[in-house]
């Protein structure tokens, strides 16, 4: 579930309380730039790929289209790649971001042709989360393969970490090994692994 924002007030009154809407979710990634003596930057993503696990390397890639952000990436080659859902308001407002993935940058491939160019983003980090219990709705797919469960969730929970436990709505519950987020203008999807 997710927290309540609102302003509560210490007269008496009616107490206001704003949830987020799920439906209204984006995604934001950012390049920082204190290793290199430079500004953090938010880079213009047309996809994003990232699989989190819980004592191994998470592996995160981010494709930015055309070159216009070439200088300012290879300004930032010591940085870390930062990924956050993010929920806003019907005016574009940021209601609340969540960091889901932060790895340091490993490479910078840039790749160019005739109609079309785009500089593809890498980087690695190895995390340990504390474990917690989770209940996910919205299986969109569902697969046992080897003795292991996996299930694809339609909309992304930012809170959810490898190593957690997680409760689906299709009766499943298990310690998670794995989540790919899969985040583009066409898709943006979350499929979790059994350990």
């Amino acid at each position: 579930m997710f927290p309540l924002r609102g302003h509560f007030s210490m007269t008496a009154g009616p107490i206001q309380v704003t949830t987020i809407p799920r439906t209204r979710q984006f995604w934001r990634v950012t390049l920082t730039g204190h290793a290199d003596g430079v500004a953090n930057i938010e880079l213009p993503t047309s996809s994003v790929q990232v699989r989190a696990r819980s004592g191994d390397p998470t592996y995160l890639q981010a494709t930015i289209p055309g070159m216009a952000y070439a200088d300012e990436i290879a300004d930032r080659e010591n940085g870390q790649i930062v990924v956050e859902i993010v929920y806003k308001d019907s005016s574009g407002n940021v209601l609340q971001a969540e960091e889901i993935a932060r790895v340091d940058m490993s490479a910078i491939n840039t790749y160019e042709g005739g109609n079309s160019s785009s500089i593809v983003i890498e980087g690695r980090r190895t995390t340990t989360h504390a474990a917690k219990a989770v209940t996910l709705v919205g299986t969109t797919y569902r697969s046992l393969a080897y003795g292991r469960i996996s299930c694809r969730i339609a909309t992304p929970d930012p809170y959810l970490r490898p190593g957690d436990t997680v409760t689906t709505d299709q009766g499943d519950t298990f310690e998670v090994d794995s989540i790919t987020y899969i985040l583009s203008p066409r898709q943006q999807s979350m499929e979790i692994a059994q350990a």
